[in-house]
């Protein structure tokens, strides 16, 4: 007669049982393998890789801050951004191409203001946005260029060339 051991008790019983006849294992359940927790654990430290990789791409690729250059001389509106990497002139508009400059009053809150230069094709870049009033930083930028300031509430309702809500 053949035999086979069984795995639960270690007992030899017929190769045509179903069952133990000692522990009772059941031959015919298939046993699922279950994956290792070093696999689990490989695939959780993979994702945080992919991840943090992807954030300090994006970290490194942010500028941390921008300044803004009027050059008279060369006729130009210099945006220059400081990135991880350095310096980097991010725009550069000629004053032939700027069609008016916008000041903001109120924006987000009550004590928000911003100054835009928009150019002739409807294309705005924000030059400054700050807490404090920047109504001669607009008139300066106005005047170098040689358009109009063009004041604004919030919602985009514009006062006027020149005017502003007392």
């Amino acid at each position: 007669m053949d035999t086979k051991t069984c795995p639960g008790c270690s007992a030899e019983v017929p190769t045509a049982a179903d069952r133990c006849k000692h522990c009772f294992h059941d031959f015919n359940h298939v046993v699922e393998k279950k994956t290792s927790p070093l696999v689990t654990l490989l695939f959780l430290a993979a994702a945080m890789a992919v991840v943090g990789g992807g954030t300090y791409w994006w970290v490194s690729t942010q500028a941390s801050e921008c300044k803004v250059d009027i050059s008279e001389e060369r006729n130009l509106i210099t945006w220059v951004c400081q990135y991880p990497t350095g310096p980097k002139a991010d725009r550069v508009v000629s004053f032939g191409e700027v069609s008016k400059v916008i000041y903001s009053m109120g924006g987000q809150g009550e004590d928000s203001f911003i100054v835009d230069v928009c150019l002739k094709n409807d294309k705005c870049h924000r030059v400054e946005n700050s807490r404090k009033p920047l109504e001669g930083t607009a008139m300066h930028i106005a005047k170098v260029v040689g358009v109009e300031v063009e004041k604004q509430k919030p919602g985009g309702v514009g006062l006027g060339q020149g005017m502003i809500n007392q």
